[in-house]
């Protein structure tokens, strides 16, 4: 998957200049975990990613 991305003033970006948009390859991670490990879930993606916002997304599952 591409991506693209400005960083903005003030920001320190990993990849890319301030103020240029830039283009890249980015992926996509899914997995499934209980509600009790949301917390730690978010925590561990957030230490290891290396851009300053991480999209973090946690969606309910249904099950019957």
């Amino acid at each position: 998957m591409t991506g693209n991305w400005q960083p903005l003033p003030g920001s320190q970006p990993y990849n890319g200049e301030v103020g240029v948009v830039q283009h890249g390859e980015e992926c996509r991670i899914e997995s499934v975990c209980d509600v009790e490990q949301a917390r730690a879930v978010q925590q561990a993606v957030r230490d290891v990613h290396p851009y300053e916002e991480a999209v973090i997304h946690f969606l309910p599952l249904y099950e019957p």
